[in-house]
């Protein structure tokens, strides 16, 4: 049922196209696909094997799944499953010490899914807030101070740039955060987090890498400087004020991302789909910059296997078709703030 493999991620882009593209019966292939999904919203041990509960993060767990049916609700224009996703958001239990903060399996990755939600709200849920703030609490208090720069470690490495498990990701939840609860301090910290992110930049090959790692910087929504300009496009969008110079950060990563050797995958996570959506988001529409650099993917899928789930198969491929397609209309999955759904959809009230 989650977002990143499972039948939401597939949902909301059946859901996208039958609306872009004008197909009934693929509205009706998305609306039936989150029907696991809302089942477990209307019954805790529906579909739960052994009444395991899901995890919190944005791939398969309560954050993605929260944002996915906020995306979903105004797709389909049904109000009722914005109500799901404040069900799904009580379950955010106290956060608990071992929690991991990023935004892949983590508590930023809750974050934004409140956050996503709590921006749709048109009335005030002073409850949700509460739950935003004691997440924001908790993720702040993982992270430690490194002169002046606000880190989490990640397994062995002592500190990750980028979307998914890095800096960039908490970073955002962090402003999100801030936004949903006036509190100026989520704010500091997210910028203390990007001071960090800052001190890994590799100007040489103008990429946030992983300290020790690969030999070349991935240029991909998980990891390098597609994922970092999302990160700047959706702080821009939370509090352009405080963030504003941030978008020198987010010009250098798309320049990067449309010059980048393809990575030889199509996927959404860590290949070409995940990078041509990200360039589309940022208005270019084609590699630039260099007269010989590659073209990305624009007809064919390119994946050799059949998956169709959003971040690692074929859905992903078709999201970022969907943005081509429709630019200026089209929601963008990869991450909350950083596309028509800045603001109130008016689909839901039609």
């Amino acid at each position: 049922m989650g977002f990143y493999h499972g039948t939401a991620g597939i949902g909301l882009t059946l859901a996208q196209a039958g609306r872009i593209c004008g197909r009934a019966e693929w509205l009706t292939l998305g609306r039936d696909a989150f029907l696991p999904l809302r089942r477990l919203a209307a019954d805790p041990e529906a579909g739960r094997p052994s009444g395991a509960a899901p995890g919190i993060g944005y791939a398969d767990g309560l954050g993605g799944m929260i944002a996915a049916l906020v995306w979903v609700a105004r797709l389909l224009a049904e109000p009722a499953c914005l109500r799901d996703a404040r069900i799904l958001a009580e379950w955010a239990v106290a956060p608990a010490g071992g929690t991991a903060a990023d935004l892949h399996d983590g508590a930023a990755g809750l974050l934004i899914g409140l956050c996503s939600l709590h921006h749709q709200q048109t009335s005030c849920d002073d409850d949700l807030v509460a739950i935003i703030a004691a997440w924001a609490d908790h993720l702040v208090g993982l992270g430690r101070d490194e002169a002046g720069a606000l880190v989490w470690p990640s397994g062995r490495v002592p500190v990750l740039g980028g979307l998914a498990h890095g800096q960039a990701g908490i970073a955002v939840a962090l402003a999100a955060a801030g936004r949903a609860t006036g509190r100026d301090d989520y704010l500091q910290a997210a910028e203390h987090a990007l001071v960090a992110e800052d001190r890994l930049f590799d100007p040489a090959a103008a990429n946030w890498p992983a300290p020790g790692g690969q030999r070349r910087p991935t240029t991909a929504w998980c990891h390098g400087a597609a994922g970092i300009a999302l990160s700047r496009m959706a702080l821009l969008t939370i509090a352009p004020d405080r963030f504003g110079p941030r978008a020198a950060d987010l010009e250098l990563a798309i320049a990067t991302t449309a010059i980048a050797p393809t990575s030889g995958g199509g996927d959404l996570c860590c290949g070409d789909a995940g990078r041509s959506a990200a360039l589309t988001l940022a208005g270019r529409t084609a590699p630039a910059g260099r007269a010989d650099a590659p073209a990305l993917w624009i007809d064919a899928a390119p994946v050799p296997w059949s998956d169709p789930c959003l971040f690692k198969g074929l859905a992903g491929i078709c999201h970022a078709l969907l943005l081509q397609r429709a630019p200026t209309g089209a929601v963008s999955f990869l991450l909350p703030f950083t596309g028509p759904d800045r603001s109130p959809d008016p689909w839901l009230s039609t």
